[in-house]
């Protein structure tokens, strides 16, 4: 996976600097439909919820190709939407709020409250440049549903602290960030390469260590598997 990541940076580098923003666009689909590819036939790991994360990045990588199209926009807010919600519930599912420290929710709610600032002022700034007002809004949305999912996977990772469980924030931290910083790259145009190319280093951070954390998932499944194997064994020999 490593390699295959070393030669989608190189390719996405090379985009940036010697095409156009549709390329770039279709290099980060052809980056999202490898990842997705990598997992269903390297990774035998059968998880409805990773797949559908997969599916769902590919989806809305294919509606940011027509971005400047209307209903490109609505679709890829919509999409992203839908995959921080999804991040989110499975989140929230795991996290064992007991083991949360006060010293937790203090920090994890300041960074957050902090986001949300920052979040709120930037979406404001550039409020005219959407066309609808259901554009802008949807954008305010995928914004705080992005943020909502690094708290959780914040909290989630504070109380089942392992490789997994930081892969998983690992992910989402990238996928907002990626987010935000394509935000300013397209619309503040302010040095676009730069931040295009930070966008796109998040977004593969992202897709690495979410592929890392199904690769993780798989290996603990199969663990469990080989210790109720042994332990349905051990307790065969002890009857006979």
């Amino acid at each position: 996976m490593l390699y295959i990541a070393m030669i989608f940076i190189v390719l996405n580098i090379i985009t940036i600097f010697f095409f156009e923003l549709i390329e770039f666009r279709l290099v980060r689909l052809l980056s999202s439909i490898t990842a997705l590819l990598y997992f269903h036939f390297y990774i035998s790991y059968k998880n409805r919820i990773i797949y559908s994360i997969f599916i769902m990045l590919v989806c809305s990588d294919v509606s940011m190709v027509f971005y400047e199209h209307y209903l490109g926009l609505i679709t890829y807010t919509l999409w992203s939407i839908a995959i921080y919600l999804t991040l989110s519930i499975s989140a929230l599912r795991k996290i064992q709020w007991r083991r949360v420290t006060s010293l937790d929710y203090i920090v994890f709610i300041l960074v957050f409250l902090f986001n949300i600032y920052i979040l709120e002022f930037t979406v404001s700034d550039i409020r005219e440049l959407f066309e609808t007002r259901l554009a802008y809004y949807l954008i305010k949305i995928t914004g705080y549903t992005g943020l909502v999912s690094c708290l959780l996977s914040a909290f989630l990772n504070a109380t089942r602290l392992s490789f997994r469980t930081a892969y998983f924030m690992y992910a989402l931290f990238g996928l907002i960030f990626s987010d935000f910083v394509a935000m300013l790259a397209f619309y503040y145009k302010i040095e676009p390469k730069l931040f295009f190319l930070i966008d796109r280093a998040a977004y593969l951070f992202a897709l690495f260590f979410l592929v890392r954390h199904a690769y993780m998932a798989y290996l603990q499944k199969e663990a469990a598997k080989a210790a109720a194997i042994l332990k349905k064994s051990s307790q065969d020999s002890i009857s006979l």
